[in-house]
């Protein structure tokens, strides 16, 4: 399987002052779909490459586990497939 965004593949993470994203981020995303008004994906950092299992955890569900910035794996599917 692959990943649900593939060009994340290898990419290294930094904030506004050059340091590498290390640990637990949220990242959101504007949808007037929601009752908040936006979604929600939590992303989990290692030396600013995606890392941990899961790594990416998608508003719908989507689990992936990823090493170093590589993906592994889907971990668990979305929650209309389960």
């Amino acid at each position: 399987m692959r990943p649900r965004q593939p060009s994340l593949i290898g990419k290294i993470f930094k904030d506004t002052d050059g340091t590498y994203y290390h640990g637990q981020r949220f990242i959101q995303i504007a949808d007037s779909d929601m009752p908040t008004g936006y979604v929600t994906t939590e992303i989990h950092y290692l030396d600013g490459k995606i890392h941990g299992k899961p790594a990416i955890i998608y508003p719908d569900g989507q689990e992936e586990e990823w090493e170093n910035g590589n993906f592994i794996a889907i971990s668990a599917l979305p929650y209309s497939q389960r």
